[in-house]
């Protein structure tokens, strides 16, 4: 045991509890949704959060960097972005508070690294398909097709079929 300041103290401190089990410490205060693009993680999000909940989006952090709309991406600030996603989601896993990732990884390793709970929101490639003709730029086809290529069910997520 050592001492903290009481900032750490109220982080850490009042979490540290040595008999609980490693499948105890789940997070359920954070969740990740997860999905190919244009599943509906967003809408998922909108419909299930509560007022002061925090949103760790790829998407969002993008579109505070360059100012553009939503899912057009710049290519050239990918690792950035990944580096600030990553901090908040360190800061948000440490903090105590409800949030949710969200998480477009197909592999489950990238879905389940977090140790929270996951909601997988799996509809069909061509429903996917349809929703990016709609809604995003011509690329995100390609990323729709590569996504469901790469995919790795897990019986830990829990899917839902949208």
């Amino acid at each position: 045991m050592r001492p903290l300041c009481l900032d750490c103290h109220h982080r850490y401190g009042l979490s540290f509890k040595p008999w609980v089990t490693a499948e105890d410490r789940l997070n359920t205060q954070v969740t990740v949704i997860a999905g190919p693009p244009c599943a509906g993680k967003n809408t998922y999000i909108n419909s299930h959060a509560h007022p002061g909940d925090i949103v760790i989006d790829y998407d969002q952090i993008m579109t505070e960097l360059t100012g553009q709309p939503s899912h057009h991406h710049d290519k050239r600030l990918t690792a950035r972005v990944h580096a600030i996603r990553d901090q908040r989601i360190t800061d948000l896993l440490s903090s105590g508070q409800r949030g949710w990732i969200i998480n477009s990884g197909p592999r489950r390793a990238a879905r389940h690294r977090y140790n929270t709970n996951v909601t997988l929101l799996l509809p069909d490639i061509d429903t996917a398909r349809q929703r990016a003709r709609h809604e995003r730029p011509p690329a995100w086809m390609a990323y729709i097709t590569d996504w469901y290529a790469q995919y790795e069910p897990d019986d830990r997520d829990i899917v839902v079929t949208t």
